[in-house]
């Protein structure tokens, strides 16, 4: 499972908004939690990184036990990704917004930027929404093999917390739905037999909408 989780912070109280749902995370799957703080290049903002992180890792040291700071040097985005990949961190996890400047820049461009180009996973909160046990897992296919990918992560978190996996599908037009329906059910019988609790829903409309409603109106937790 996770053996590793990245968090970028921007240095803002907004951004620390996601130490809280790694703390739940954490109980439910042990990981070493690796914080970054990207910085400018010079020494006042080298040294001032590492006294927030220091800071940092204070405050939550008692709620995160293996937790470590490291201040990174350069263009956000960049340092990120190479940081995650060259540290083999299993899950890069950050809230969606933060302020201006740099700050803006991480959890703005930066963020839509590792989800384009991230090959690690990605764990992403709105800096407003608390975290709460993970009961339900709210997975989107879209019928691709890339899409798909998600499945054997999303089951071994189920596992490890005890969720079940809810399947959604967005289609075009009512004629859509049977073989639609057919292939989820298929992929939820393979859930099933590794003894993840499973179900399978397909829906008509535009992906986002019915996406953001299936997780708002289906005690979906993730």
């Amino acid at each position: 499972m996770f053996k590793e989780i990245l968090v970028p912070l921007d240095g803002s109280k907004n951004s620390e908004r996601i130490l809280p749902h790694i703390e739940h995370l954490t109980k439910t799957a042990p990981a070493k939690v690796r914080l970054v703080h990207v910085v400018g290049r010079t020494n006042d903002a080298l040294v001032s990184g590492q006294n927030y992180l220091a800071q940092v890792q204070a405050a939550w040291r008692e709620k995160i036990a293996d937790l470590d700071g490291t201040v990174l040097m350069g263009n956000p985005e960049k340092q990120i990704l190479t940081f995650a990949i060259t540290r083999s961190c299993d899950l890069i996890a950050l809230v969606t917004r933060g302020q201006t400047g740099l700050r803006r820049l991480i959890y703005g461009s930066c963020a839509e930027a590792l989800l384009r180009k991230s090959t690690v996973p990605l764990y992403l909160a709105r800096a407003h929404v608390e975290p709460r046990p993970i009961q339900k897992i709210l997975v989107p296919v879209d019928g691709s093999s890339r899409g798909m990918k998600i499945l054997p992560l999303a089951g071994e978190l189920a596992k490890i917390a005890g969720a079940s996996v809810a399947l959604l599908q967005v289609v075009a037009a009512d004629g859509e739905k049977d073989k639609t329906a057919a292939t989820l059910a298929s992929i939820q019988a393979g859930l099933e037999k590794k003894e993840r609790k499973a179900s399978s829903a397909v829906r008509v409309g535009k992906p986002v909408a019915q996406i953001l409603a299936a997780a708002k109106g289906d005690g979906v937790d993730l």
